[in-house]
């Protein structure tokens, strides 16, 4: 059985996502796209509600999780931000938005899963 790999924690970087070419899920209070070209994860947080919206990922290459994480939201409500990851060509990424209270460190919800081929 193969060790689970450790837990990329990533704090997402202000900036504005392309006008196309994203694939996103949201849930109340956040969302989060792939934008393929250059694996750059795009998360939003929708809601003034004091926590964090958070990209929730899962890369699996061949049926074998190889990397798994987050990507949060640190500018704050109404602003988008990402994290420039770089997956395996032709690997499969499970991409959800959750929503993260971090001075509780409890997580609040998550959207379904939107399964992507990077």
């Amino acid at each position: 059985m193969a060790a689970v790999p450790d837990i990329e924690w990533n704090t997402a970087v202000e900036g504005t996502p392309p006008s196309s070419g994203l694939n996103c899920v949201s849930t109340t209070g956040a969302t989060a796209c792939l934008e393929a070209y250059g694996d750059i994860l795009w998360v939003k947080d929708t809601a003034a509600d004091s926590a964090s919206a958070v990209a929730d990922w899962d890369n699996y290459v061949g049926g074998t999780l190889t990397r798994w994480g987050y990507c949060r939201n640190s500018p704050g409500s109404g602003k988008w931000a990402y994290c420039n990851k770089n997956f395996t060509e032709g690997s499969e990424l499970r991409l959800r938005a959750a929503v993260y209270d971090g001075s509780e460190g409890t997580w609040i919800r998550w959207s379904g899963t939107l399964y992507l081929t990077t």
